[in-house]
């Protein structure tokens, strides 16, 4: 008797720590995802030094995609990650089954899912200093290239193999928010 309990207690424990370990994966990599923003947003502020053309980060979108997402110092001033150029200072290497499953900008609003006529393959994130407001740079999968002042957010959904979800909303004014995508 005490050991069918057992059995029955162990499985169910086994049962929700694979659900719970997607969900703390998942949650880590949104947090992950949004500090890095945050730190091109602080380097971009606050950084005193010979080129002042912004700091950002840069996401492409994705199953088999790039899973290294850089913070770089945009050197050129194009307003865009230059690999290239050597302009990466650090980055985040997604190591599980986690992926970027959206990228897309919003000039509306941040809630609901992304329409499909927004849905970017590449998003690139700026802040220039003294400014703490946000610059987007996106390639749209159709056509077109939404850029700067017109789009008011940008949205980042990061997807977990079992279909959970998160989001990261950055605002044209600089604010990040990491929220469970419905």
């Amino acid at each position: 008797m005490v050991m069918g309990i057992f059995a029955l207690l162990s499985t169910a424990v086994y049962g929700n720590y694979r659900s719970y370990n997607t969900n703390v994966s998942l949650e880590n990599l949104s947090h992950q995802i949004a500090l890095l923003i945050r730190q091109a947003q602080v380097y971009g502020i606050s950084v005193t030094q010979q080129n002042q053309k912004g700091f950002g980060a840069y996401f492409s979108s994705g199953l088999n995609d790039n899973k290294s997402f850089p913070l770089f110092d945009d050197i050129n001033g194009n307003k865009t990650y230059d690999s290239s150029n050597n302009e990466s200072l650090e980055e985040i290497t997604i190591r599980s089954g986690d992926f970027i499953a959206e990228l897309c900008i919003n000039p509306s609003t941040p809630t609901g899912t992304c329409p499909s006529g927004q849905l970017l393959s590449n998003l690139h994130i700026i802040f220039i200093r003294p400014n703490p407001e946000a610059v987007f740079q996106g390639v749209y999968f159709t056509s077109g290239n939404p850029t700067g002042s017109e789009v008011a957010s940008a949205k980042i959904v990061i997807q977990s193999p079992n279909g959970s979800k998160r989001k990261i909303v950055v605002w044209n004014t600089g604010q990040i928010a990491v929220e469970k995508q419905q």
